[in-house]
């Protein structure tokens, strides 16, 4: 088949190589253009190392992004990690429109952030739902030209509703155990961005990992929210039941940067 993959990062390029490695036509890649200092999208390198085409348009309700769709005569097209707005007028243009993996567990936690809450609340792991995706827009991609896809109507009995996933919700309490701590790291990656405070400037945390205290020695003489160690790549944090090793982190209007290199030391209490 003749296909567009419509995306960015990891996930996108993950589905990028699905489909080329079983033989499919990938015509283009649509990523969305890249913020000066941000780290380069992996689907945009992921295509340029295979040759293939790449647009970086600053939205899809242009003409010129439109007609760029268009003149590729595609049979469908491949939506995986999306997060510029797809018009209709746009999703509609490949012979049998548009297909896309939406990670979540609608109709639970309907809503504005419908990926972020189930992964904050534990019951999404990307390590497991990541391959999922992919299998499962290779398997639709098939369903859909060959006429046997099904819609299926969600069971309006088990929807639930949650709001946004802003600041106040994406603020850590290192009082909390680090189970809850570090799901919300997760599910705030890489939007809003989990936050903590330190000395009075915010401190958004992207990349983690949770460590489990197993005896009250790991954790003697240890503050809640207390910087306790500064490794090559990392610094880690004392909460409730463990810790949380920072990999990836921003100071306030700074941009993003590996935990050691944040300016922190040890000793410092996050969060006042």
């Amino acid at each position: 088949m003749r296909i567009a993959i419509i995306g960015q990062q990891d996930f996108g390029k993950a589905v990028l190589n699905a489909f080329l490695e079983r033989g499919d036509e990938v015509a283009a890649v649509f990523s969305a253009p890249e913020k000066p200092g941000a780290r380069p999208d992996a689907l945009r390198l992921g295509a340029q190392e295979k040759g293939v085409p790449v647009h970086q348009f600053p939205n899809y309700t242009s003409a010129e992004a439109q007609e760029t769709l268009r003149s590729l005569k595609l049979d469908i097209g491949i939506m995986a990690y999306v997060l510029l707005f797809a018009p209709q007028d746009f999703v509609n243009i490949p012979k049998h429109g548009m297909i896309q993996f939406h990670p979540s567990l609608l109709p639970l936690h309907r809503g504005p952030s419908s990926i972020n809450w189930p992964i904050m609340m534990g019951s999404v792991y990307f390590d497991k739902i990541f391959p999922a995706g992919v299998a499962a827009l290779l398997e639709a991609a098939d369903l859909v030209l060959a006429g046997k896809a099904k819609e299926t109507i969600q069971d309006e009995a088990k929807a639930t509703y949650e709001g946004w996933v802003r600041d106040a919700e994406s603020r850590l309490n290192w009082a909390n155990h680090v189970d809850t701590t570090y799901n919300i790291i997760r599910g705030c990656n890489l939007a809003p961005g989990a936050w903590t405070t330190v000395n009075g400037e915010k401190l958004q945390i992207f990349d983690a990992k949770k460590i489990t205290a197993a005896t009250f020695g790991a954790v003697r003489g240890k503050k809640i929210g207390q910087v306790v160690e500064i490794g090559a790549s990392s610094f880690t944090v004392h909460g409730a039941g463990g810790f949380i090793e920072v990999l990836r982190c921003k100071r306030g209007d700074g941009k993003k940067v590996a935990g050691s290199e944040a300016g922190i030391t040890v000793g410092t209490i996050l969060g006042t």
